[in-house]
C-alpha cells in the first residue's frame, strides 16, 4: 500500500535530484523495519538502496528459521556439500557467470571450496578462505562480481546448524552492496 502511494510522488521527487526508495529489512525474529531512503543524486549517483523492495530479486535461500531475499544483481549458491556444488549450479550465479565471462573463475573457486573439505559439519577452512582472496578475489572484481562468504548459525529442535552460503555481486547492478551475514574476500588480511 505504501509502494502505491509513493508512485504519485515519485516523479516529482526525480524531477528534483532525488531517488526515493521504500526500504524493508525482515529480521530473523521480531518485526520487519520499513524506512524511506531519499538520495540526492548529484551527491551520490550510483547509490544503489540495498532494501530497495523494488528490486528484490528472485534468489532465495531457505533456513531453518526464515528464507533470505536477495536484490537484482546478487546470485546466491547455497553451500551444502561437494557433491551438490558439483552438480547444481542455481540459474543466476550460472547468469551471472556467463554475463560476466566469469565462469572459468565460477569453476577455480568451486574446486578450491571442494579441495578445503567444506561441508555442512565442517564448515570453511581459513586458509582456503585466504587462498580465494588472494587468488581468485582480484580476478572476480576485474570482472565486476564481488564475493561474499556468508553463515548463519540457527538452532530447530535442539539441533544446531551452520548454514553457508556464497553470494556473487555484480557490480554494476549492486555497486555498494554489502552482505548482512558475510565476509567480504577483499577485506580478509593476507597470510
Amino acid at each position: 500500500e505504501i509502494a502505491s502511494v509513493m508512485t504519485h510522488f515519485e516523479a516529482e521527487f526525480v524531477a528534483r535530484g532525488v531517488k526515493l526508495a521504500l526500504c524493508k529489512l525482515k529480521p530473523d525474529k521480531g518485526r520487519s523495519f520499513r524506512w524511506f531512503e531519499f538520495v540526492d543524486v548529484s551527491v551520490a549517483p550510483t547509490y544503489v538502496p540495498q532494501y530497495d523492495v523494488k528490486s528484490v530479486g528472485t534468489d532465495e535461500l531457505e533456513t531453518f528459521q526464515t528464507t533470505l531475499s536477495f536484490p537484482n544483481g546478487v546470485a546466491v549458491e547455497p553451500l551444502i556439500d561437494r557433491k551438490t556444488l558439483v552438480e547444481n549450479i542455481p540459474p543466476g550465479v550460472r547468469e551471472m557467470m556467463n554475463q560476466k565471462d566469469c565462469f572459468d573463475l565460477y569453476i577455480a573457486l568451486i574446486d578450491v571450496l571442494r579441495e578445503s573439505g567444506m561441508g555442512v559439519q565442517e564448515g570453511f577452512n581459513e586458509h582456503q578462505i585466504k587462498r580465494i582472496a588472494k587468488g581468485l578475489g582480484p580476478k572476480f572484481e576485474a570482472r565486476g562480481v564481488s564475493i561474499f562468504l556468508s553463515a548463519k548459525k540457527e538452532t530447530k529442535d535442539e539441533e544446531e546448524r551452520i548454514f553457508f552460503w556464497l553470494e556473487f555481486v555484480d557490480r554494476e547492478q549492486q555497486p555498494n552492496y554489502d552482505a548482512q551475514r558475510g565476509i567480504d574476500v577483499r577485506k580478509l588480511p593476507p597470510e
